[in-house]
C-alpha cells in the first residue's frame, strides 16, 4: 500500500486511504499547523519579532484547554498529537511556483484521497483549487507565518474542521532607521473556519 501522507517540496498534504484499500479503522486526530517563523537574533538590523513566535508556541501549549469556535461545535479541543511547521511556499497562490509546477503537483497526488493541502508564506487562509480542466478540487490552507498564528486541525471518521487561531490587533510599524517593530495587546481570536465532510472510514 502506498503511504497515506507525505512531505513534498517541504509542503504537507494529508491523505487518507481510499475505501477500496483501507482496513476498518477509526480516525480521530488533532494537530496544529503553522509556517515561516522567521526567527532573528535580538539585535538584527531589521528588528526582531521572536516574542510573537513565543506567544504562538505558548498558545499552542494551552490550546487543549479551549473550545472549538461555536460554528465548529464548541466542544473541547482534544490534545494535539503534534505540530506541522511548514518551511516551504509551494502553494498555488504564492509567488514561488508557476502554473506548470502546480499542475505537476496535482498529478502526483491525484491517485490519493487527499483531504487537505497545507502550505505557508502569505497567509491567505482557506480555499479550493484544481488546475484547469480538472474537476476535483483540493481543499487548501495557506497558514501564513507563525508570528501571526496557527491552524488547529481535527480529522475524525467523517469530518474535518480547521479554524485559524490568530493574534488580533497587531500593530506593525518601522522606526526611522528602518527596523520593524510591533505592538500587541495579547488578544487571540478565530477566523477562517473550515468545516468539511469526509467519506466515512470503511
Amino acid at each position: 500500500m502506498k503511504p497515506n501522507a507525505s512531505i513534498l517540496h517541504l509542503t504537507f498534504w494529508v491523505g487518507l486511504p481510499c475505501a477500496s484499500l483501507a482496513a476498518p479503522t477509526a480516525r480521530d486526530v488533532t494537530f496544529l499547523s503553522a509556517s515561516d517563523p522567521h526567527y532573528r537574533q535580538p539585535d538584527h538590523r531589521l528588528g526582531c519579532h521572536n516574542d510573537l513566535n513565543r506567544a504562538s508556541v505558548e498558545e499552542m501549549n494551552r490550546i487543549a484547554g479551549l473550545a472549538w469556535p461555536e460554528k465548529l461545535g464548541a466542544d473541547p479541543i482534544g490534545k494535539p498529537r503534534g505540530v506541522v511547521m511548514l518551511m516551504g511556499h509551494c502553494g498555488f497562490d504564492t509567488d514561488w511556483w508557476v502554473a506548470a509546477d502546480w499542475a505537476e503537483f496535482y498529478q502526483a497526488i491525484k491517485p490519493y484521497n487527499v483531504v487537505l493541502y497545507l502550505y505557508g508564506h502569505s497567509g491567505t487562509g482557506v480555499s479550493a483549487w484544481a488546475p484547469a480542466g480538472e474537476e476535483k478540487k483540493l481543499t487548501c490552507i495557506n497558514d501564513g507565518q507563525a508570528t501571526t498564528g496557527f491552524f488547529v486541525i481535527h480529522i475524525s471518521a467523517d469530518h474535518l474542521r480547521a479554524p485559524y487561531r490568530f493574534k488580533s490587533g497587531i500593530n506593525n510599524s518601522k522606526t526611522p532607521d528602518g527596523k520593524e517593530q510591533h505592538a500587541w495587546d495579547g488578544r487571540w481570536e478565530w477566523k477562517w473556519l473550515l468545516d468539511k465532510k469526509l467519506e466515512p472510514a470503511r
